[in-house]
């Protein structure tokens, strides 16, 4: 049976542990073929964290499904994560994702997962009714999964399952975010530990000094969010160890172009890796003063550094992202008179920012240039 959001809410209480099987954070089935060093293939730049001797396959995860499974899940709801994968030919690229995630427990070559859970929960002192299954894989046809999906605590998994009576099922379409963001987003993100965790992206707003206080003025710079607004909001993990970021060209042009005319361009982001290092010295900017990483929710005092740094007023700076942790800096950004931006893909807290503009492209396909474009009259 479908759920109402309110079940939802109600059984999360007695959930203890969230099981995500592979398939769904990422297309096992249309590996990537990515070369040895920076790869441009139509549209997109393909950058790796660092070079290699020769070509390699890779695999395509979401980073919206990381936040949720790193931050939302285990850090806030303190729920435990392991992930599951009936194959184990890939073992070494997704050991890297789940690392990234932050989660310790990655079984490989589960093929009966009824009988592993079952194991599972038993050593665990759990129950499977304590269990939140992330799987688009299992059919009502297959009686093993069936027994599985009608023995769990909330299923994610594939709308077949909505006229089983015996299922507690949730259909979740594809998301630009991902499955897991998209199911957190629609069921989870009302919840208070949830609500609080994003209040905190906008402390820090205020007092603010009187320097960088300001009316409407010419825009002198552009900082932007990296992931989901410079990148299409993917993590590529290969065999070998490396992890690439998805950009555009247009984008690269773009910001080439800003910088050229003498414009202030800076990045500040959450990650701290080594491609976004490699993005902005492509885009022509030292990484050491123009790029802060590991910003995390603290995204508002780091805006203000950067405004300090380089002698700006609030109201002269341009500022897109695409997620939660943003959402701080663009009502800091628009309430001085700046100007606030995403791309298509941002997240619905973000198109209530009031006066934020929404740039026509998605990250990674034109949105940094869309930015670019849009203040043109203002600089």
């Amino acid at each position: 049976m479908s759920l109402h959001p309110n079940s939802v809410l109600e059984r999360l209480p007695s959930l203890k542990l969230v099981v995500i099987d592979i398939r769904i954070l990422c297309d096992t089935e249309h590996p990537l073929s990515l070369g040895p060093a920076i790869t441009r293939r139509e549209e997109f730049i393909y950058i790796p964290d660092r070079d290699a001797d020769e070509d390699t396959m890779a695999l395509n995860f979401r980073t919206g499904d990381g936040f949720t499974v790193r931050h939302l899940f285990q850090d806030i709801l303190r729920l435990p994560v392991l992930v599951l994968s009936a194959g184990a030919g890939d073992e070494a690229i997704y050991r890297r994702r789940c690392d990234a995630m932050r989660v310790a427990e990655l079984f490989c070559g589960v093929v009966d997962k009824n009988a592993f859970l079952q194991k599972y929960v038993q050593v665990h002192d759990l129950a499977l009714q304590e269990i939140l299954l992330f799987d688009k894989n299992l059919s009502p046809a297959n009686p093993v999964d069936y027994q599985l999906a009608a023995s769990v605590g909330l299923l994610v998994g594939p709308p077949e399952f909505a006229s089983s009576p015996r299922v507690p099922h949730v259909a979740i379409a594809p998301e630009l975010h991902g499955y897991i963001r998209g199911f957190s987003s629609r069921y989870l993100e009302s919840t208070g530990p949830i609500l609080n965790y994003y209040e905190q992206t906008r402390e820090g707003k205020t007092p603010l000094p009187p320097e960088l206080l300001s009316g409407p003025r010419s825009i002198r710079a552009l900082v932007l969010d990296i992931d989901g607004s410079c990148t299409d909001g993917c993590r590529i993990f290969s065999q070998d160890g490396r992890e690439w970021k998805r950009f555009g060209q247009k984008d690269l042009q773009a910001l080439r172009h800003w910088v050229a005319a003498g414009k202030i361009l800076c990045f500040l982001t959450g990650e701290s890796n080594p491609v976004v290092v490699r993005w902005a010295e492509a885009c022509g900017v030292d990484s050491e003063r123009n790029l802060v990483q590991g910003a995390s929710h603290q995204k508002v005092q780091h805006l203000q550094r950067l405004a300090t740094q380089f002698q700006l007023k609030l109201g002269e700076i341009a500022y897109m992202g695409d997620d939660t942790n943003d959402l701080g800096v663009l009502e800091l950004i628009s309430e001085q008179n700046g100007f606030a931006a995403c791309p298509q893909n941002a997240v619905p807290q973000i198109l209530h920012i009031p006066g934020i503009h929404l740039m026509p492209s998605y990250g990674g396909s034109g949105a940094c240039a869309d930015v670019v474009a849009a203040i043109a009259g203002r600089t």
